[in-house]
């Protein structure tokens, strides 16, 4: 008879402002000791887990930081643990420009969708919810 592992199961982090980082930080640290992850494939196991705008975040980080799980989590938590962080991503998106020797309309119209929903995520859960 085949011995039976516990399972162990995390909801992705998408980096959205109704998360928070601190809770799913200590749940993953607490998972990858329960499950024996290996250091070699903790990494992995970390981008496994985020989605959204926490994996583009992550997948941004150098090589070396995404090979290193406690460089990852540093990044990832100075990043969504900012309790200032929607407040920088409205300035930011107050502060885009249309440049048209740099970018198409079509390019600033998704950079601004996407600003926005950085700022906003509420606002797109809500729209994404009542469709």
């Amino acid at each position: 008879m085949a011995a039976t592992h516990p399972t162990v199961a995390l909801t992705k982090f998408s980096g959205l402002t109704s998360e928070c980082w601190t809770d799913f930080e200590s749940l993953f640290r607490s998972m990858i000791t329960v499950a024996n992850v290996g250091n070699d494939r903790q990494c992995a196991f970390l981008q496994i887990h985020l989605t959204g705008s926490a994996l583009q975040f992550y997948q941004t980080l150098p090589q070396a930081t995404k090979e290193n799980l406690d460089l990852s989590l540093a990044a990832l938590r100075n990043h969504y643990h900012n309790p200032n962080l929607r407040e920088v991503h409205l300035i930011e998106l107050e502060g885009l420009k249309f440049d048209p020797k740099t970018q198409t309309p079509e390019q600033f119209l998704v950079k601004i969708q996407s600003q926005a929903k950085l700022a906003y995520p509420d606002a797109v859960n809500a729209e994404v919810a009542a469709a």
